[in-house]
């Protein structure tokens, strides 16, 4: 876990003096390198890392039969050019963490705070170990400044590029018109409750139906079973769940406070909220609670718009509680065997 810390206090050494004259003019494409090379030249790190692996080196292999097109077709490349698995680990870390960070620069007011959020709060780590879908995600949340700015043609083309680097991409295209509505408070607050207290019974009442769409739209989940669902629980003593309901909570009440600084947050609030609502009631589903990653990513861009309610002197005690408690949750997941973090430089067969 050594490295993952050192990582952590780079990225938060790089954000300190961000007001300070002394500050290194390429300081932010400095982070971009650092993120990107950590995660490229890991070695097993992540769940998934190996069947990643197998699924590059065999073209034969299982799963290989029910993922996206163009993965097979990238993996034809490179392999035809004699590059190994781990340059394709590494094209595939540029290409998030560059989009991540593209993003970050076009929706954030604090590009340094949120790139922290990005690391301390589980997104980065978590692209090590879901390549596919952060690919995904990492292009519409690239892209979601066209829909500000209500290019919204283009932001549906983002969609549909994404979807072809996986098919859960697709959940943003109802999504982006449901965020466009702005909510009663009262109602958001209820289902944000509801769904804390009821998400299981919620769960269990429509789980078949959402297996069978589950299964329909994302292939490679199709032979989850009943049984097999229950047991896919995310690793955590439920702490977690807490907070992100917590944040979900506050948002909603500092909503009026946040609308006349910053009018179209709403639309991120809604985003949140939404991603909460997922994970409350899927929580227990993984393929359906991944798809709430596509919308919790905007929380890093929306700390750095609530702490401009608050006062100079209490913004650095609120965010300092925020990073401690999502490093607090990073930290633990990180001791597990799956994140001893090894490098591989070999990029040629």
């Amino acid at each position: 876990m050594l490295p993952h810390l050192i990582l952590i206090s780079i990225l938060v050494f790089f954000s300190l003096p961000q007001k300070n004259k002394y500050r290194i003019p390429i300081d932010k494409q400095i982070i971009v390198i650092i993120l990107w090379l950590f995660s490229g030249f890991r070695y097993f790190v992540g769940k998934d890392f190996g069947n990643y692996k197998r699924m590059f080196e065999d073209p034969n292999h299982l799963s290989n039969l029910s993922i996206e097109s163009v993965w097979i077709n990238i993996a034809n490349i490179f392999r035809n050019n004699y590059l190994s698995s781990q340059a394709w680990f590494l094209f595939t870390s540029f290409i998030i963490v560059y989009l991540i960070c593209f993003g970050i620069r076009k929706l954030s007011i604090n590009f340094y705070l949120s790139v922290v959020l990005f690391v301390v709060g589980w997104f980065y780590f978590e692209s090590m170990n879901v390549v596919r879908q952060y690919v995904a995600i990492s292009i519409l949340f690239a892209a979601f400044y066209l829909f500000l700015e209500k290019k919204y043609l283009l932001y549906i083309i983002a969609i549909f590029i994404a979807f072809q680097f996986h098919k859960s991409a697709i959940i943003m295209l109802p999504i982006i018109f449901l965020v466009k509505i702005k909510y009663p408070k009262w109602l958001m607050i209820s289902a944000v409750i509801t769904t804390f207290l009821a998400g299981n019974k919620l769960m269990l009442l429509i789980l078949d139906l959402i297996l069978e769409l589950s299964g329909t739209l994302l292939g490679s989940y199709a032979n989850y079973t009943l049984e097999r669902v229950r047991q896919m629980t995310i690793v955590n003593t439920g702490l977690l769940r807490v907070f992100y309901n917590l944040i979900a909570i506050v948002l909603l009440l500092l909503y009026g406070k946040m609308k006349k600084k910053f009018p179209f947050n709403y639309i991120y609030i809604n985003l949140v909220v939404f991603s909460v609502l997922i994970y409350n009631v899927f929580m227990y589903v993984q393929p359906i609670m991944r798809l709430s990653w596509y919308l919790f990513i905007f929380i890093l861009v929306l700390i750095p718009y609530i702490l401009k309610c608050f006062t100079p002197q209490s913004r650095f005690l609120i965010i300092t509680v925020i990073v401690l408690v999502f490093c607090s949750f990073t930290i633990k997941t990180l001791t597990s065997e799956y994140y001893i973090y090894n490098f591989n430089f070999n990029l040629v067969n």
